[in-house]
């Protein structure tokens, strides 16, 4: 599962959503729109422990490295979502 910052312009809060990746090109055809993603930020890392907590780990630390992505998702022309994931 990934983390997801969604968002839509004319909105004044940001909302957390946990979805299924699938689910957002989805959701956007389904508004009528058209489903794009750009790539922001692309680095491998360590995990520290408040991902370990986040992602529901048990251990106190990974000694592999995970690929960390960032993509902003748009619908139409427009951000809809800025997604997060750690990759092993």
């Amino acid at each position: 599962m990934s983390r997801q910052w969604h968002f839509r312009p004319g909105l004044m809060s940001v909302h957390f959503h946990a979805r299924q990746s699938g689910q957002i090109p989805e959701e956007v055809a389904a508004e009528g729109h058209a489903h794009r993603w750009r790539l922001v930020a692309c680095e491998k890392r360590h995990l520290q422990p408040a991902d370990l907590h986040l992602l529901g780990v048990q251990r106190p630390r990974v000694t592999e490295e995970v690929l960390d992505l960032q993509a902003v998702l748009f619908s139409d022309q427009r951000p809809f979502c800025l997604e997060t994931r750690d990759v092993r």
